[in-house]
């Protein structure tokens, strides 16, 4: 009989230690790999913010530059970030010409490309580019986008 609730104490002790195992492998180790990719991705994108931020700052730079040089219109205050989304740095401003002169534009500062422009002299569209509210429009679309 001893010998009975000493076999069967056992058997149930390594069960217990087999599920415990199992359940270590099977849960609780991939929970926390995930943890580890959602942290390493979030750096990720934080460092990827940071690089839009520097980005953004030298091409306002060298926009502030060419006005000193050109000592003819204005430039606003830029707006740059990162779109996760997309996975590229974005930066819109607006520049100030004479005579009435306005151009908002888009700019992919990863590849240096115009996504959106809107001009427009004396307050009505000109030439190329988007209307103001369909310019509006995509600047919404890709500036709250993260």
């Amino acid at each position: 009989m001893k010998n009975k609730i000493l076999t069967s104490s056992i058997a149930l002790g390594i069960l217990i230690i087999s599920f415990s195992i199992s359940y270590y492998f099977l849960k609780i180790l991939p929970a926390q790999k995930q943890i580890n990719i959602t942290i390493s991705e979030q750096e990720k994108v934080q460092n990827l913010r940071e690089k839009c931020n520097q980005l953004g700052k030298e091409k306002y730079k060298e926009e502030q530059k060419e006005q000193e040089s050109a000592k003819i219109g204005n430039f606003g205050a830029p707006n740059y970030i990162y779109n996760k989304t997309l996975d590229t740095c974005l930066y819109k401003n607006v520049y100030f010409g004479d005579s009435g002169y306005r151009s908002f534009y888009i700019i992919d500062l990863y590849t240096n490309k115009t996504l959106a422009t809107n001009d427009s002299l004396d307050g009505k569209d000109w030439k190329n580019g988007l209307t103001l509210p369909e310019f509006l429009e995509k600047e919404n679309e890709l500036m709250n986008k993260e």
